[in-house]
């Protein structure tokens, strides 16, 4: 490993550990970022995201991380929705649902879910949670949209989701 990402790693972990000083080390792993080539991002970044995620209260950190790394590596999309359900921040984890679904080349990394699961997935949300689904606008509507699109594409999947509609309609 060259050098300049060891020196900028252990000086955030030294932040972290011995000062205990949350806003000095994000402020160092900004700077790492912005100082180091692009070819070796992805030292600090496995740090830097590890670190964020167990500040549990300080979400907002993590959220601001995630947001620049999926940029950086957006197959990693999927990590961030995970760390958002787990968190309770449906919002922005439905945003970045609808984000993948309308990205026709998206296959997820971990190759364990299709398309179709994104879909049933994020239909099941929307029904379990309507009210902290109102924000999501889509090209061709709502939530309630995204729903009968599913409806459309998934015609094998209908009962499953009218039901997934009265919920949402329901709740």
């Amino acid at each position: 490993m060259n050098k300049m990402p060891k020196i900028w790693l252990d000086y955030a972990k030294y932040l972290q550990k011995e000062c205990g000083n949350v806003t000095e080390a994000r402020k160092v792993y900004d700077r790492a970022l912005k100082a180091l080539p692009v070819t070796q991002h992805q030292l600090i970044w496995d740090q830097c995201l590890d670190w964020a995620c167990s500040l549990e209260e300080y979400t907002a950190t993590a959220c601001h991380f995630y947001r620049r790394y999926i940029e950086f590596k957006p197959q990693d999309t999927e990590d961030y929705i995970d760390y958002l359900l787990k968190n309770d921040l449906l919002e922005e984890a439905l945003e970045l649902y609808v984000k993948i679904l309308n990205d026709e080349g998206f296959v997820s990394k971990r190759g364990n879910k299709s398309r179709y699961q994104l879909w049933m997935e994020v239909c099941e949300f929307i029904a379990r949670s309507p009210t902290r689904s109102q924000h999501l606008t889509t090209a061709s509507g709502g939530p309630d949209q995204l729903i009968r699109h599913a409806l459309r594409k998934y015609t094998d999947e209908v009962g499953r989701l009218w039901i997934c509609l009265a919920d949402y309609y329901l709740r």
